[in-house]
């Protein structure tokens, strides 16, 4: 025990004994002197002087020192700035190149110059805000009265090499960009309406025949269709799951095919039951689905097949099954429910 204690005590005066002044001494011994030139030929100690150590002032030469030789330390963070500032000319020239095709290229390729600077201003504009012009700009935009939305669809027509490539191809449409611009989504809804003057036609119908049921005057009469069999309501149903469904997914496919269903399968349908008109409106769309899909183009234009598929512009598919729904929907339209 005593020889332990006597250790500690060593110990302990040794630390005490260490003062910071011979700390310091010791970091700047593990520091390598760095020796000019002359010194370093002569093996002579160097006193580090600069610009000239005493040796080099007192035999009156040139006194160099050698560059330090940078640590690992020193070039990893050499080698992250340079990354950094590399990135950062990176997003400089990026921002420059967008605002300068959004801006000078566009303005450029649309004629005449009084819609130059306009539709490239509006591009611009719509690029940092959306589809949000006019009116007073510190009002909320729920309040500008000039305020238009335009779908996701339609602004990629307003991509700036989108935009640029319709102008500089010489076709017709290109003219109307300036219109996409101005009123956003109500003008494409425009063009739609001006090719369809005429409502639906509502004198299609589709043939029925009446069910047997009880003599009573409370209770509406239940018809069925002969052209929608078991196998067409089956799969017009799965035509409309698979399509328009899957884009606004408002009912669920497994309670329509057990509860809704089998209602108008095994009884009809009637007048004032909501299973009918949820039922009908399903099939019409999924006729419509399967022929717009299946279907025979509408039209040939110099050759070439439209896109839209099944039936006419005056009579789409599943018209006939559309009308009777809406002589029926007026039957539902004052229930309280959730399917209403």
């Amino acid at each position: 025990m005593s020889g332990l204690d006597a250790a500690s005590v060593r110990s302990n005066q040794g630390r005490q004994a260490e003062t910071p002044e011979s700390s310091l001494r010791r970091e700047r011994a593990a520091i390598a002197a760095q020796a000019c030139e002359t010194c370093r030929s002569r093996k002579s100690k160097c006193d580090e002087q600069r610009p000239k150590c005493g040796l080099c002032r007192r035999l009156n030469v040139d006194c160099r020192y050698r560059e330090p030789q940078p640590t690992k330390k020193d070039k990893t963070m050499v080698h992250i700035l340079e990354t950094l500032q590399r990135l950062e000319n990176k997003f400089d020239r990026m921002s420059a190149n967008t605002s300068s095709q959004s801006g000078q290229d566009l303005s450029s390729a649309i004629s005449p110059s009084s819609q130059q600077s306009s539709l490239s201003t509006s591009l611009e504009r719509e690029q940092r805000r959306g589809i949000n012009r006019g009116g007073d700009e510190t009002l909320p935009s729920e309040m500008q009265k000039s305020y238009q939305h335009l779908t996701a669809a339609h602004k990629i027509l307003l991509w700036p090499y989108i935009y640029i490539h319709l102008l500089n191809s010489g076709i017709k449409a290109a003219d109307d960009l300036q219109f996409v611009l101005q009123d956003g989504t109500p003008w494409f809804i425009q063009q739609e309406l001006s090719k369809h003057p005429n409502v639906l036609p509502y004198d299609i119908k589709i043939p029925s025949f009446s069910l047997p049921g009880p003599c009573d005057s409370t209770v509406s009469p239940r018809i069925s269709f002969p052209s929608l069999s078991y196998e067409h309501m089956h799969r017009y149903t799965n035509h409309y799951f698979n399509a328009f469904n899957v884009l606004y997914p408002i009912l669920d496919r497994e309670q329509f095919l057990s509860e809704t269903l089998p209602i108008v399968i095994k009884t009809g349908f009637g007048d004032g039951d909501y299973p009918s008109v949820i039922a009908l409106l399903v099939f019409a769309l999924g006729k419509a689905a399967e022929l717009g899909t299946y279907g025979e183009p509408i039209s040939v234009e110099n050759g070439i097949a439209s896109g839209i598929r099944g039936g006419s512009l005056d009579n789409p598919p599943g018209i006939e099954i559309f009308n009777e729904v809406r002589r029926r929907i007026g039957f539902v339209m004052s229930q309280c429910n959730l399917e209403n």
